[in-house]
């Protein structure tokens, strides 16, 4: 088995839900006031990824311009890649879920109360330089955590946001109250419409329906747009990926997202 250098794993529990909390560590000496750190969701999938990108930028922030971090990742306990029914629960609001279901209150909470101070008392963290990061679903969160409790986190990157799952949310964002550093949002070309390589299978005309209709790449530019005019277009990013589709892009968006989250905390 292969294994990501500084690196460690901590599980927690909260409630009788199990999460995997794996940690990424930074070379080189602590920054006054502590590192940034950067939340990443969807970590049973993506944390790899993520920490050898990040590890390998930023070994020289002169060329890359990707500055060193502390990256934790949240990962659900049952050890799927994804693991649909914790998905729904973590990342989606009450008043999105059948009547009871829906926990994503509950879950920023336990991000909020228990794993940032657990981190924090265990690293040097600057707890003014924070960032969220997710894709998909939890890109989605992401997103709403932005809009309904700004002040969580002082940077928020959503890659292909599944923003067909609430449609107010774009209408609530003139009420976002709380500084916000930087905004990255990104989808890949090929989320709304059928991909040139899925051509003359049997099911295209299902695919390209259900892409038409839940509209990511529109739903991302208009909320970018909307979020832009609200808090300042240079505090918004948005990038349309060529030639990706909603798997592909991950791993490309979150490489610029290294360098858009290291400008907002050098500046």
């Amino acid at each position: 088995m292969a294994t990501i250098p500084d690196t460690q794993v901590r599980p927690m529990s909260v409630g009788g839900i199990d999460y995997r909390i794996s940690i990424a560590l930074p070379d080189g000496p602590v920054p006054a006031g502590g590192f940034p750190v950067f939340y990443l969701l969807d970590a049973d999938a993506g944390f790899a990824t993520v920490a050898e990108t990040h590890r390998r930028l930023s070994r020289r922030p002169d060329a890359t311009g990707v500055a060193p971090a502390v990256i934790v990742g949240i990962g659900h306990g049952s050890g799927a890649l994804y693991d649909t029914r914790q998905r729904e629960r973590d990342y989606v609001p009450k008043g999105l879920q059948p009547a009871g279901e829906g926990g994503a209150e509950a879950f920023l909470d336990f991000i909020e109360t228990r794993l940032k101070p657990e981190i924090g008392a265990a690293l040097p963290l600057d707890p003014r330089r924070q960032a969220l990061i997710g894709h998909s679903l939890s890109g989605y969160f992401v997103l709403w955590t932005m809009v309904r409790h700004t002040r969580a986190f002082q940077s928020y990157v959503a890659i292909s946001p599944s923003l067909w799952r609430d449609a107010g949310l774009e209408t609530d964002i003139p009420a976002i109250r709380g500084e916000i550093s930087r905004v990255f949002i990104a989808v890949g070309e090929w989320e709304e419409a059928l991909a040139p390589w899925q051509a003359g299978r049997g099911d295209t005309n299902d695919i390209a329906s259900r892409r038409a209709a839940r509209s990511m790449v529109g739903n991302a530019r208009a909320f970018a747009a909307k979020l832009g005019g609200h808090i300042g277009a240079g505090r918004v990013r948005f990038e349309i990926f060529p030639d990706e589709d909603h798997a592909s892009v991950f791993g490309i968006a979150v490489s610029r997202a290294m360098r858009i989250l290291s400008e907002a905390h050098l500046t």
